[in-house]
């Protein structure tokens, strides 16, 4: 009895839509195309310029996220073709299989202080496909974690590179790709 009311209900469905569009009077029409319009070549360097030069200044406007950071955190695994994951108190870094070819021990620290920041060894370390980092921003007091980006640093903590990262509320967690290791940390 069911599957009968099920298919009038869905047969009473389709005549409907066949009823409505048959009742139209014309199709409807696109409306013109506007004339194309040549681009000016001097336009396009300005335009590159402006995106490369955002891009490049992206690090200069940035600045570390200043953190109250209580409790050094270590932590260390050896892993090896198939994968696994480095623990650094509410770090951690998520190895994939086939990112290493042969086993390695790595061995990182979070220091306390007035940042959160990580060092992974050994320094210099490819990876042969990208591994996942996830540094948490919860002794950290931010305005909008949304801006919040992994940076790659030097000893001098000035930032050489900017990771693409995905901040997570829920986790609290800022989240990026690396494929090598030295220190990174997290900036606004």
């Amino acid at each position: 009895m069911f599957a009968k009311r099920r298919f009038a209900s869905l047969l009473a469905l389709a005549l409907a839509a066949v009823m409505l569009t048959s009742c139209a009077d014309e199709a409807p029409t696109a409306p013109p195309a506007p004339p194309a319009l040549a681009p000016d070549p001097s336009l396009l360097g300005d335009l590159l310029g402006g995106v490369t030069g955002t891009v490049g200044n992206l690090a200069n406007s940035l600045g570390l996220v200043s953190c109250d950071v209580r409790t050094t955190h270590t932590g260390s695994a050896e892993i090896g073709p198939l994968g696994g994951v480095v623990w650094v108190g509410p770090h951690r870094l998520f190895v994939p299989p086939y990112a290493l070819a042969e086993k390695v021990r790595i061995t990182a620290v979070a220091p306390k202080g007035s940042y959160v920041q990580i060092k992974f060894e050994p320094e210099g370390l490819q990876f042969r496909r990208p591994t996942l980092l996830t540094m948490s921003y919860s002794e950290c007091s931010l305005l909008s974690p949304f801006r919040l980006k992994i940076v790659y640093v030097n000893d001098r903590l000035e930032i050489l590179e900017v990771l693409p990262t995905l901040t997570s509320v829920l986790t609290r967690t800022a989240n990026a790709p690396v494929d090598h290791f030295s220190r990174y940390m997290l900036a606004d």
